[in-house]
């Protein structure tokens, strides 16, 4: 580790440094543990090379987990603007603003990924979640059945978000369905399997 940090601020003092000098050395003080470092580095990093979408991405994730939420909200609609076809800047984005609260902003970089990743099915499931959260249990249930349009082998996280919806529509077999196929992709997931034994009982109807 010692010598890995020796060799990448070596690289970062001769002239003109590469951005890719910071980004290890980002790298190395991150798995030291050493944060305000690597905020530190990626910061030179976008000085050298303002439009950067990778250094603007990880500088922004990096004070994201510095609690500093407003300059990383920066950070990453600068990286959306620098690249805008790439969907990762939107759903970073997106997460954030959920992680405020701030849902339908979220929603709004949620659709965005939806479009520029049709194919990526966690952009419809993250997409459902938001509209679940927001209380649009209908929006919900159409994103997440229009992810499984796209993956109805191993789509996990529609399996089992439908099965809660259904639950929370009292349709119990319906539910009870959804959650088996998701045990049938991982079956570590115990409130999964507290979801079925509920779905169950309730779809037998009364005794």
């Amino acid at each position: 580790m010692i010598r890995g940090n020796e060799t990448a601020n070596h690289a970062m003092a001769v002239p003109n440094p590469p951005v890719a000098a910071f980004l290890v050395a980002a790298s190395l003080l991150q798995e030291g543990g050493d944060l305000e470092g690597e905020i530190a580095v990626l910061g030179r990093a976008v000085e050298i090379e303002p439009d950067h979408g990778e250094t603007r991405r990880r500088l922004a994730a990096a004070l994201s987990r510095a609690g500093r939420t407003g300059e990383a909200e920066q950070q990453y609609q600068r990286a959306v603007y620098i690249e805008p076809g790439f969907w990762l800047n939107n759903y970073y984005l997106g997460e954030l603003y959920s992680s405020r609260g701030r849902y339908d902003a979220a929603v709004i970089q949620a659709r965005q990924v939806v479009v520029l990743a049709p194919l990526f099915v966690g952009g419809y499931s993250n997409l459902g979640v938001l509209y679940s959260y927001m209380g649009r249990d209908d929006l919900a249930r159409e994103t997440f059945e229009r992810s499984l349009e796209e993956d109805a082998v191993d789509n996990y996280a529609a399996f089992a978000n439908l099965g809660h919806l259904y639950d929370n529509e009292h349709r119990y077999a319906d539910a009870a369905a959804m959650f088996e196929r998701a045990l049938t992709v991982t079956d570590s997931d115990y409130r999964v399997w507290g979801n079925l034994g509920w779905s169950l009982n309730f779809s037998r109807g009364p005794a």
